[in-house]
């Protein structure tokens, strides 16, 4: 049938003997190498992931001042990357979570915007990351997270930063254990905290990097509030001992906006960036389904802060981000990660004006 349709197309009768040549050849090579050609079906729905998801550059106007790019990015445990029916990313393909496809996926997001200085979280591969950047001219520096041995769980993750030696040079650095005030012991969480010389200004900024307590409830909320107040006590200290231009905090906080961890981080003069350019807060940075329900909220965050306590000027001002989605309908059906986005998180990356 389809090599008639072929000839009243204009084929003419040459062109069907053709046409059923081809097709008896074809059927042969399926018949012979079907097995082949399915398992190089399956390798290409394995190939590297891209990351589009449809985002794009928004900026105002062109900045004459210098620019710093800031990433905040929960890239997601590949110790946490289980799919099975009872566990974490049960609806996500298990070739989607793959290590290969990921780091293939982490590494290009990254070098597609090539922050100047990026904090990873979750991040339990980073000298494997670290390695696979170097030749885009980054280094790093990696603040794991602490062990508790009566949990029975090793962490192998923590808190990574990274920076792009072409536009900053790291000063110094500074793991940040927390406290867990209530028990009088060391909780798992850590921050990261970078000293950095902004090439192109020559100033000095501080740029920290935090993974709060995750799971709901007034117990952990309140934790999270008492490793703010450590945070914010670290980075005075910091404060007190360079000439800093001013700081940013990056970090997935585990807590929304109207939270007490976030309120906490207002109080001390900290703004987030998302809500500064969208004049509201994004409607969502994570959107996972788990096995007791779906997970779609805002709890990572870049926050800068203001020059002083009693001044409306800020030490960074935003000149452009990368968008974020604001319709739960855009997202995937399955939510992340998926096939075009290696993580359960999105990243938030956004440009800066480093003022006077």
């Amino acid at each position: 049938t389809r090599s008639s349709e072929f000839a009243e197309e204009g084929g003419g009768a040459e062109a069907s003997q053709i046409y059923l040549v081809l097709f008896s050849v074809t059927s042969k090579l399926r018949k012979r190498f079907g097995s082949c050609l399915v398992r190089l079906g399956v390798l290409w729905s394995c190939r590297p992931l891209r990351v589009n998801m449809d985002r794009v550059w928004l900026s105002r106007g062109a900045a004459a001042q210098p620019l710093l790019r800031i990433m905040q990015w929960n890239m997601l445990a590949q110790d946490l990357t289980k799919s099975s029916p009872t566990e974490n990313f049960f609806r996500t393909p298990p070739h989607v979570l793959e290590w290969e496809h990921r780091k293939s996926a982490i590494v290009e997001h990254i070098t597609k915007y090539m922050p100047d200085i990026a904090c990873i979280e979750e991040n339990d591969r980073f000298f494997e990351l670290a390695d696979a950047l170097r030749p885009a001219g980054y280094c790093g520096v990696f603040s794991p997270k602490v062990s508790d041995p009566a949990s029975g769980f090793a962490f192998r993750d923590g808190v990574s930063m990274l920076w792009n030696t072409s536009t900053v040079r790291m000063l110094n650095s500074v793991n940040v254990n927390f406290i867990d005030n209530v028990k009088q012991a060391v909780s798992s969480q850590v921050a990261s905290i970078g000293i950095f010389e902004h090439i192109a200004s020559s100033q000095q900024i501080c740029v920290a990097g935090v993974h709060l307590k995750a799971k709901k409830g007034p117990e952990n909320e309140n934790l999270r509030v008492q490793h703010v107040k450590q945070l914010v006590q670290a980075l005075k200290s910091i404060e007190s001992s360079y000439s800093l231009h001013g700081s940013i905090v990056c970090g997935d906080f585990n807590d929304e906006p109207l939270s007490l961890p976030v309120q906490e981080m207002a109080e001390h003069g900290f703004f987030s960036t998302m809500e500064m350019w969208y004049k509201k807060e994004v409607p969502f940075t994570t959107a996972k389904s788990r096995p007791n329900g779906e997970s779609v909220r805002t709890i990572d965050y870049i926050f800068t802060k203001k020059q002083t306590q009693n001044s409306e000027k800020r030490a960074f001002e935003v000149c452009g981000v990368l968008s974020l989605p604001f319709d739960r309908s855009s997202l995937p059906k399955d939510l992340l990660p998926c096939s075009e986005f290696p993580s359960d998180h999105f990243s938030l990356v956004a440009d800066f004006v480093i003022g006077e």
